[in-house]
């Protein structure tokens, strides 16, 4: 309690000084390593600190590690993303996702998605895009992240059908008519391309006026 409240008046030192303090200690727990990582982060330190104490505090758990242990992995899988070490964040994922009983929701798979293509782990990338339309097929957010997926594994045909839907639910997203005009450009449509294209240009989209440019 005393932590909590040296948090919520930013001192964040005296804070960690408290819980190190404690993580020095027999009442050591994973709770305590997790919350000093915590205050690392609010005090700007390195996000290899604050990994090493989310280490600590998961090695504390019995193996296998218990459904309580969850949200220690996934929050050092967000770390290692930050990091930018991709694969041992799906990992975390992959590994929060076994813990919940595959309890997750939409937006987990679209976040485990954006995490696998920086990974460069296409198929899983796209199998998780596919999860997250699928439970809420109409996100526009969602869709526009599947259009930029299937363009970047070549999937021109999912990525134009997906790229007219999300333009059907919002009309003034650029992104997608210029994916739309993209993906046309590379199946030879250059009517199309250029038709949806010159819209995105319309709608103040930069990157389309210099595919134009290019092309």
């Amino acid at each position: 309690q005393k932590g909590q409240i040296l948090m919520a008046k930013k001192d964040y030192d005296a804070a960690y000084n408290l819980y190190d303090a404690i993580n020095r200690s027999a009442d050591r727990s994973p709770a305590s390593y997790y919350a000093a990582s915590l205050v690392l982060d609010a005090r700007g330190d390195t996000v290899t600190a604050q990994i090493e104490l989310l280490d600590s505090a998961l090695a504390m758990f019995p193996d296998p590690m218990p459904a309580d242990a969850a949200n220690y992995v996934l929050r050092r899988g967000k770390l290692y993303e930050r990091a930018g070490i991709y694969r041992k964040a799906v990992l975390d994922y992959n590994k929060f996702c076994y813990l919940s009983n595959n309890q997750v929701n939409a937006n987990f798979y679209y976040d485990r998605s954006v995490l696998e293509t920086k990974a460069r782990m296409y198929q899983q990338a796209v199998d998780d895009i596919n999860m997250a339309v699928s439970a809420e097929p109409n996100n526009i957010l969602f869709l526009v992240e599947k259009c930029a997926l299937m363009l970047r594994v070549n999937m021109l045909d999912e990525c134009v059908e997906t790229a007219r839907k999300c333009i059907s639910l919002d009309p003034s997203n650029f992104d997608a008519y210029r994916m739309l005009g993209y993906a046309l450009l590379q199946k030879d449509d250059k009517t199309g391309a250029l038709e949806n294209l010159n819209k995105a240009v319309q709608l103040g989209d930069e990157g389309a006026k210099e595919i134009i440019n290019t092309y």
